[in-house]
């Protein structure tokens, strides 16, 4: 007897049987509705099978001269057609599909046998399987999905533990919503936020253990120097439970100190973190690429798919609705820009600036194109690729490999740190090469410069981001303003969240 645990076995060519054994299966998905299919015998298996017609809404007639008392029952309600009699060859005329589920493998040969030169799809639940035309999977039907999981008839037991999981996770999809799960400058300091940063082993420890959570089906994890965030489809009991939290790191905060939005909340949220409207500088644009990033090295770890591809696209569609409001320019500055105006204000002038930039990447390369055409000098210190200086910036500009990082920073008297990496790299041994009255202005999460290298005796001065925010009031009646009609904006998009969430529950879905 075969269990209920292969898939639909590709009808042979002609003179059919004799290739018992084969687990070489093509998956097809019959439509059963209305055709007419037979099954032979009246027992426990016979039964199941005539079940599994129905369910697929086939006209279904059981053959056979005892019947269970389930089979009795699905008679009397006029759910199937009965005939009580032992199996006759006429009994296959016009006859679709034909399960041979007789306890008597002569007469399940028989039916086999009769069929093979008729356009009857036949199969034997008995010894005789290998000779039949198909072979009937381990399904899990839920409200008008159906998934099917074939061994090819070599494993029983594997097949039935997968579908008894795959029961469970299709109960979960069910209650699936948007979550975001995160912390920013706007709960915790750059001081008390920077041990939540995922960076390197940590990023991917954290991704690892995510993805053996029970009920989390795609997520994205977004490490920016403002936030610490977990955006995931998840279901409703594991967004409910503590197990996120934990896992997070997040276990040590107070409830204030972090936050947790679900179904329309988070997708607003990401839209307005897309727009740059939760950052340090209301309105910048380096957010962008970071989400982008986010969601590729998510997608590479086979973290995400799909279902997060779609809703970061319907963040970043909408957000670039709300860029385009009229009170959006007037917030936007760069995070670089801001660092630019600061080093304006002070005391010492471009002219008798010597600066050093750490970090090549977008923010590094966006502070030395910032300069001033009248900054004295630029060293502009890189890991790996050098990188491309601005032309009008040739002559005053030194690349310095990172090695020689310690020889650089005596010849400097402002650092601007950029670099990504989760070791800090002016540690309190290292600043004793820096000049007195060196000024750093650390923009990198985590920062690279150690908070104890500030020396009131030395003069030496260290500012961090959230020293940067100062220059970029977020709280202020215009920025309110903004939000109000940021809302709206993405009120009007409610489709975009309706969408994403029906293509997981929407029952009438076309596959």
């Amino acid at each position: 007897m075969v269990p209920d645990s292969q898939t639909e076995q590709d009808r042979a060519q002609p003179g059919r049987l004799g290739h018992a054994g084969s687990s070489s299966v093509f998956p097809v998905a019959l439509l059963a509705e209305g055709r007419a299919c037979l099954v032979v015998g009246g027992g426990k298996i016979a039964t199941r099978k005539a079940k599994l017609l129905l369910d697929a809404d086939a006209a279904v007639t059981v053959v056979a001269p005892e019947l269970s008392e389930e089979l009795t029952e699905l008679a009397r309600m006029g759910t199937l057609n009965i005939v009580q009699r032992r199996f006759e060859p006429r009994d296959l005329e016009g006859v679709a599909l034909v399960f041979a589920a007789t306890d008597d493998a002569r007469v399940n040969r028989e039916i086999l046998e009769l069929c093979q030169d008729q356009p009857t799809l036949v199969c034997a639940v008995d010894r005789n399987w290998g000779d039949g035309d198909f072979i009937t999977p381990a399904t899990v039907r839920s409200e008008g999905t159906l998934v099917s999981v074939s061994t090819g008839g070599k494993s029983c037991r594997l097949s039935r533990l997968i579908k008894d999981n795959l029961t469970r996770h299709m109960d979960l999809i069910r209650s699936t919503d948007l979550l975001v799960l995160g912390t920013s400058h706007r709960y915790l300091t750059v001081e008390e936020r920077e041990p939540y940063h995922l960076v390197g082993d940590r990023l991917a420890a954290v991704g690892d253990m995510l993805m053996h959570v029970w009920g989390i089906h795609e997520f994205v994890l977004l490490n920016t120097c403002n936030r610490v965030e977990l955006l995931a489809v998840a279901a409703e009991g594991t967004i409910s439970s503590e197990i996120l939290v934990k896992l997070m790191g997040f276990d040590r905060l107070g409830p204030e100190q972090m936050y947790l939005k679900r179904g329309y909340d988070a997708f607003q949220h990401s839209v307005f973190v897309t727009a740059g409207l939760l950052s340090q500088s209301p309105g910048e644009k380096h957010i962008v690429a970071q989400v982008k990033n986010a969601l590729a090295v998510a997608t590479k770890n086979g973290w995400a798919g799909s279902m997060l591809t779609e809703w970061i696209s319907s963040a970043l569609h909408v957000s670039k609705h709300i860029r385009q409001l009229p009170g959006h320019s007037g917030q936007h500055a760069e995070i670089e820009d801001l660092c630019m105006g600061y080093l304006a204000a002070g005391k010492r002038p471009a002219a008798e600036r010597r600066v050093l930039v750490l970090g090549a990447g977008d923010v590094g390369k966006e502070l030395v194109a910032d300069l001033p055409d009248d900054t004295a000098q630029c060293l502009w210190c890189y890991r790996t690729r050098k990188p491309r200086v601005p032309a009008r910036l040739a002559g005053k500009t030194e690349l310095i490999p990172w090695a020689d990082l310690p020889d650089a920073l005596p010849k400097v008297n402002t650092v601007l740190c950029a670099a990504g990496g989760a070791e800090t790299i002016i540690t309190p041994e290292l600043s004793r090469q820096l000049r007195d009255g060196t000024e750093i202005i650390d923009l990198a999460m985590p920062r690279n410069a150690d908070p104890a290298v500030a020396d009131d005796a030395r003069g030496i001065q260290v500012i961090d981001l959230d020293g940067i925010k100062q220059w970029f009031r977020q709280e202020n009646a215009a920025f309110a303003l903004l939000l109000q009609e940021a809302e709206t904006v993405v009120s009007e998009h409610g489709p975009s969240y309706d969408k994403l969430i029906g293509s997981l529950q929407n029952r009438d879905a076309v596959q």
